[in-house]
């Protein structure tokens, strides 16, 4: 409902009164503090790397939904440069000179909000935020008792405090550059820390406070609060509930909304927001000018700083580097046009140290042409990263596994499923002789892309136990409801999938709680969602459920159309392939085969060469059966024996089942046409 900034005061003003609503209060709050926005802090980070202007666009733009959001978080941003910049000066911190470019003042909303505090109208305030302009509000130290402070490790403190009249932050200050550089590694590496956890649940769990309002906070974090936040939810009664109300920032001039959220229209921004709160059912939505509000509630002004983000430190490999933050923010042609650029410049230097580097440069270029679908560019610039370093006089061992192991991603991408194994095993082996452990975390993903490999190898019992060995690592070393515990999910699925019908059921089991953890992280339009989409629909056609696998299916080209990225992707080629073959077993042939050919087109234009790809092969048997029923024997025919060639070509040992599948086609087909070959 519209309300004026008058109705709202007084709709707002019991929940002041009563005192027991606490704030939590993320970057939007210190905009004009004299601290950059992220965005002009990236923007000046990708100027000073040399970006070029077109490209800055495109960073900002990825998203494709015109909002001009970060592509990728904040935090992971930061902790990508962290770990890839180098410096001319070695004696240079990526952090340290990022710290130093937060001297912020506490403006309009760090007063009103600290003076709230000071008189008990509020309960408590959490913040995301590094900067210390809460403390300044309150005219205290940030080493005050008043202050919780994040740190890691110190769960079993934090565990006894009481939170009433405090300031909590959840990541840290800028006190201690260090906290800060830890709290980043372990957002960017999408692991919770366990300290991080308790104080989300004080916040957000019912005690001696009753509500929550969250200003400035965009619930983009997915890998950060916003799980606990969910998880919470899901596991509180109604009763341990708080009552969330969110605050959505809009000029709109003196005229606010308020509104169950879980009524007002989804948009972009929204989506993130009902996810975060999806089971925080009674969360209102408050929209509308936050400092006007403040200034007639309480007679506060707005008061701006103006800031600026410098490092001014000569950087080594900036292209590196911007390869890295666009291939990580899905830019991949535009991350392949830096690393192209950063080995024009390690060609240029020379000794045993840039040989390493060009491996490297390799590595991270083939995965990215790999992710891009330049499949043969992949491959060969993996084989010359591993043949580098195998021909060093140094040992680098992680090196050599991370690049084993991207290896035999591309070497499965065409097909060669058995030297993708062998491959992957290389790096296995290098990580427990390096580690001594074969739970180590670095071996999870490893094992859990094994198991995809032997599935696809018709090894699917072999596949399984890996995936296990992989879930076990994760499960220890994440919260539940993390991305990298879906990837083990969904390859467990595709293996029970493959063991036969009687495992159907675990294998939905699998797909959907994957499809559920991606959903809470990733929002409703992201390509790791519609990957999720298709399994579950995969699974549901092989249980003979089509229509509700038809409905799956639709969603994954629902997600493509919202991303406004195009249709030519792999997934989108699977899915056309997979409700083809619903259409198929529902005996409308004609329909299939529309469905099989333009899957045909996907794939011709990633992979080009149709004679050495599994997935033609399998396509082919599929078009050559509809074919047939349509009485179309001679493309049949043509089909099944390019089916033949490909798998020669790959190939693939005899008892593979493709050659099953072919030739009980041919049998078809000689039925049908009444002949023998």
């Amino acid at each position: 409902m519209k309300l004026h900034v008058n109705d709202l005061i007084e709709r707002l003003y019991p929940y002041f009164e009563e005192g027991k609503m606490g704030l939590l209060c993320g970057a939007g709050i210190s905009i004009s503090s004299g601290i950059p926005d992220a965005f002009t802090i990236v923007k000046n980070l990708l100027e000073y790397l040399g970006c070029d202007t077109d490209d800055i666009d495109s960073f900002f733009s990825a998203k494709g939904d015109n909002r001009g959001d970060l592509p990728i978080a904040f935090e992971a941003i930061v902790g990508t440069l962290e770990n890839n910049i180098e410096f001319a000066d070695s004696q240079k911190d990526f952090l340290s000179l990022f710290a130093g470019n937060f001297d912020a003042l506490p403006t309009q909303n760090h007063f009103f909000w600290a003076s709230q505090l000071k008189v008990n109208k509020l309960h408590f305030i959490a913040t995301t935020n590094f900067d210390t302009c809460l403390e300044q509000a309150l005219d205290i130290s940030p080493l005050s008792d008043s202050i919780i402070v994040s740190y890691p490790n110190s769960c079993d403190r934090l565990s006894c405090l009481e939170i009433n009249k405090k300031i909590i932050k959840l990541h840290g200050s800028m006190i201690s550059p260090s906290n800060i550089g830890t709290t980043i590694d372990q957002i960017n590496n999408k692991h919770n820390i366990d300290n991080i956890n308790l104080l989300v649940e004080k916040i957000f769990k019912k005690k001696d406070h009753s509500s929550v309002l969250i200003v400035g906070y965009s619930c983009s974090d997915g890998m950060d609060i916003i799980p606990k936040i969910q998880n919470l939810g899901r596991t509180l009664t109604e009763d341990e509930k708080v009552r969330i109300i969110y605050w959505q920032y809009k000029r709109n001039g003196e005229v606010f909304e308020w509104d169950l959220l879980k009524n007002v229209e989804d948009t972009p921004e929204l989506i993130k927001v009902k996810n975060t709160c999806r089971d925080f059912e009674d969360t209102i939505l408050v929209a509308g000018d936050l400092g006007l509000f403040i200034e007639r509630f309480s007679g506060i002004k707005p008061v701006f700083h103006d800031g600026t983000f410098m490092l001014n430190a000569p950087i080594v490999n900036p292209s590196f580097v911007l390869g890295t933050l666009f291939s990580k923010a899905g830019l991949f042609d535009i991350g392949i046009k830096y690393y192209l650029k950063e080995l024009e410049v390690i060609n240029q230097s020379g000794g045993q140290q840039a040989e390493i580097k060009r491996a490297i440069c390799y590595r991270h270029l083939g995965d990215a042409y790999g992710l891009n679908d330049e499949i043969d560019n992949s491959l060969k610039v993996l084989k010359k990263s591993v043949i580098i370093i195998l021909r060093s006089n140094e040992k680098h061992n992680k090196e050599l596994a991370e690049s084993y192991y991207a290896l035999s991603e591309t070497y499965e991408d065409v097909g060669l499923i058995e030297k993708a194994i062998r491959t992957a095993h290389k790096a296995v082996k290098i990580y427990i002789d390096e580690y001594n452990d074969e739970f180590h975390p670095e071996l999870a993903k490893i094992y859990s892309t094994l198991g995809e490999f032997y599935m696809k190898d018709e090894k699917p019992e072999i596949g399984l136990e890996y995936c296990k060995k992989s879930l076990k690592i994760r499960m220890e070393y994440y919260a539940e409801r993390h991305p990298d515990v879906a990837n083990t999910y969904t390859n467990m699925g595709t293996c029970y999938s493959a063991m036969g019908q009687k495992f159907y059921d675990n294998a939905y089991i699998c797909h959907f709680k994957s499809l559920e953890i991606r959903k809470n992280v990733f929002g409703l339009y992201h390509e790791r969602v519609a990957q999720a989409y298709n399994n579950v629909g995969y699974i549901l056609y092989r249980k003979k459920e089509y229509s509700s696998a038809l409905d799956y299916y639709k969603k994954v080209i629902a997600v493509y159309e919202k991303m406004s990225k195009g249709f030519n992707f792999y997934l989108v080629g699977a899915t056309y392939e997979n409700i083809g073959l619903v259409f198929y077993e529902q005996g409308q042939n004609a329909e299939s085969l529309r469905y099989f050919f333009a899957a045909y087109e996907i794939y011709y234009n990633i992979f080009r060469d149709d004679t050495r790809n599994y997935n033609f092969a399998r396509l082919f048997c599929s078009i050559a059966n509809a074919c047939i029923s349509l009485g179309l024997c001679d493309k049949a025919e043509e089909c099944l024996n390019s089916a033949l060639l490909i798998a020669g070509n790959i190939n693939l040992p005899k008892e593979h089942s493709i050659y099953g599948k072919i030739e009980q086609s041919f049998g078809h087909l000689r039925i049908n046409k009444g002949t023998k070959f």
